[in-house]
This record gives C-alpha cells, sequence and structure tokens, in this order.
C-alpha cells in the first residue's frame, strides 16, 4: 500500500488492493461467511486508512459497524461504497449485514449483482449456493459451486462449501476429497479439518477424527466444541483416561463453560460411577444453573440411584430451559419416568413433570397427549 495514500485518491486504493482484500474476505468466509470479526481482523491486516472522507472512510464506517453489530447502518455504508466503487467486496459485506439482518431477499441480490457482472465471483457463488442448497435446490447449487470451481479451482471458499454439501447428502468419499485439497492448500484454516472431523466421525473413522480434532485444537484452542468433539472420539475408543486429561487441560482455558463438567459427568455415568457423575454434573450447574445438559443427566443420576423424588426437580427444569430442542430424543422416556412415578405413588411429581412436556414447545401433540393421559392418572 502507498504510505502516501490520501483520502482524495480512495478509488485507486480500491483498484491497487482489490485483489488482496477479495482474497482475504472469501479467505476469511470460507465455510462460514457470516464470522464478521474474523472478516474484519483479515481485512484489518491490509492496514486500510482510516481517513474519514472518501470510499475508504464509508468502507471503514461499514467495518466498525459490524464489529458494533449495527448491521443495518453496516449495510448501508457498503452499499454506498459499492455503488460509489464497485468494489465487490463492499457488496459481499452488504450481504453479510443483511444476512445478519434475517433479510435473505437483500442478501441474495447482493450476491445476483456481483455474479451478474462477475459470473465465477468465488464468494458470492459460495454464499449464493449456500441458500440454495439450504431451500432445497441441490442441482443449482452444486452446478453454481462446480461452475465457479472450473475457473478457481483452488478456491478453498468453493471448495469447503461443496465439501459441506456433499457431507449433508451423506456423500463422505466426494466430502473427504474436498475438504482434504482445502487443507493443502492452506492449512492453517481450522473449518477443513473441522469437517475432516466430523466426516471420519460419521463414517466411522475414529481415529482420523482424533486426529483432526487434534490439529483443530492446535490451530483454534478457544473454540468450545474442538475440545469436546475430541473427548468424545477418544471415549468412543475407549480411550477414557485420555479424554478426562483433554477435558481437564480444556477446563484450564475454558473454566466458565459448563460442558467440561457435563462431558466429564456423562463418562463417569457411562462408566457405572454414579458418585463422579452426580458430582460433575453439580459442578457444571454452579457454572450454569439453567444447563439444560447437565439438569437432565444429573436426573438421570438420581433416577439411577432410585432417588424419583430428587430427578424430577431436575428434569422440570431441564425441560424448562432447553432452548434449543436437546430433550426432544428424550420425550418418550421422560413420560414413560411420569408413568412410573404414578406407579410409585409420588403422583404430585408425576403431575409437575408432564405439565412440563405439555408445556415445552419442541414436543409433539402425541406426546402432549401421552402426558396428559399420565397426568389424569396422577389426579
Amino acid at each position: 500500500m502507498n504510505d502516501d495514500f490520501d483520502g482524495d485518491s480512495s478509488e485507486s486504493l480500491f483498484e491497487s488492493e482489490s485483489g488482496a482484500l477479495e482474497r482475504m474476505l472469501t479467505h476469511a468466509g470460507i465455510g462460514s461467511h457470516y464470522d464478521i470479526p474474523t472478516v474484519v481482523s483479515r481485512i484489518g491486516q491490509l492496514d486500510i486508512r482510516r481517513n474519514s472522507a472518501g470510499i475508504s472512510g464509508i468502507f471503514t464506517n461499514g467495518l466498525t459497524a459490524l464489529l458494533e453489530g449495527n448491521s443495518r447502518d453496516a449495510a448501508s455504508y457498503f452499499e454506498e461504497a459499492y455503488a460509489a466503487s464497485r468494489f465487490e467486496p463492499a457488496k459481499v459485506l452488504a450481504a453479510f449485514a443483511y444476512h445478519a439482518l434475517d433479510d435473505e431477499t437483500a442478501e441474495l441480490r447482493c450476491y445476483d449483482e456481483i455474479l451478474l457482472r462477475n459470473p465465477h465471483h468465488e464468494c458470492a457463488s459460495s454464499s449464493k449456493a449456500v441458500i440454495l442448497f439450504d431451500h432445497g435446490e441441490r442441482r443449482k447449487a452444486f452446478k453454481l459451486l462446480n461452475d465457479a470451481l472450473k475457473y478457481h479451482p483452488d478456491s478453498d471458499t468453493l471448495l469447503f462449501t461443496r465439501a459441506k454439501a456433499y457431507f449433508a447428502i451423506g456423500e463422505f468419499e466426494k466430502a473427504r476429497r474436498d475438504a482434504d485439497r482445502c487443507v493443502e492448500i492452506d492449512p492453517r484454516i481450522y473449518l477443513p479439518w473441522e469437517l475432516q472431523g466430523e466426516i471420519a466421525a460419521a463414517d466411522g473413522r475414529f481415529e482420523d477424527a482424533v486426529t483432526a480434532y487434534t490439529t483443530c485444537i492446535d490451530l483454534r484452542p478457544d473454540i468450545v466444541e474442538h475440545w469436546t468433539a475430541k473427548a468424545t472420539m477418544l471415549a468412543t475408543l475407549e480411550r477414557y483416561d485420555e479424554a478426562k486429561e483433554l477435558l481437564h487441560k480444556g477446563l484450564d482455558m475454558h473454566a466458565h463453560d459448563p460442558v467440561f463438567y457435563c462431558q466429564l459427568g456423562l463418562m463417569s455415568y457411562d462408566l457405572g460411577d454414579l458418585e463422579n457423575a452426580e458430582r460433575f454434573h453439580t459442578k457444571a450447574l454452579t457454572i450454569d444453573p439453567c444447563y439444560s445438559h447437565s439438569l437432565f443427566y444429573l436426573g438421570l443420576v438420581y433416577w439411577e440411584q432410585n432417588r424419583y423424588e430428587d430427578a424430577c426437580g431436575p428434569f422440570t427444569k431441564a425441560l424448562e430451559h432447553d432452548e434449543h430442542g436437546m430433550l426432544r430424543i428424550y420425550l418418550h422416556e421422560i413420560v414413560s419416568a411420569g408413568s412410573e412415578l404414578v406407579d410409585m405413588k409420588l403422583n404430585f411429581e408425576a403431575r409437575a413433570l408432564m405439565d412440563a412436556v405439555i408445556r415445552y414447545d419442541k414436543a409433539s401433540d402425541e406426546v402432549k397427549k401421552a402426558a396428559d393421559d399420565v397426568k389424569k392418572r396422577a389426579t
């Protein structure tokens, strides 16, 4: 970049740096096109001059607005920058902002405008393909990716998006090949390694999954899921001591995340160590009293210990705080537990638990009817 750059020559800045910015933007967007802090930090490596005038100032205002979570203003700034310069990264970031606003129509319009001028644009092709795929238009999504890859065969953005699409439809070998190629292109990006771990786990190659997640931890130790995914794979391989050691090491960095204690509790439960299972889940709940996973699993521990009345409280609270639907697969078991409570004459507990099932917004009508039948028996 020219150290003598001033605000009056902002257009020349975008002409001279457009390619480098575009590469960084698409690179930062690989697999997760809306990871705004990563995108902005990578663009920031180019040291865009923070002047208050010209296109550069407008673009920088957009970046600032994105980082502050002000997506509406960000979209406006980027649209203005694009209108004045036809600088494609501005239009892509406008699309990111619209995505954050859940305005898919405006987001898609941005990609279409870019593709009209540049039909094989990496980030626009990749991002539009994601939308098409999510809408069930898989053939169009793959065609868009494949056509763009003819012009950009070494685009990790396009390859990663296609790998994710292949993985989603169960084409594991094709997904693995594309993910492997992404790693070859740039082994410093964690997302392809993460996908390799997911593919290997789904394919029963647990040792390979451990290797992939080990690299993920090395690259991004701040992401909790890397630690827990590796621990899960180690436990699957019955390498419990290594899994426990890993989780305790993860706690050194993530001391305030209950998931580590929860996973230690699950492992203890699987090994029949109910005392430590209770201890770890209780520890998780001291960090987050509403952590639905440990609430539910603590209830299971109590149930296994024949502490049926004690189990009802955690079960009920878990249902009340399950924002992501984790308990949906256990609803039939919970209703069965309610029926057993009635058989044990614990009617008050049974009614409270069945009321929680009925209020649970992710329960099917069938499950709610079964819970209501149990509740009527408890009167």
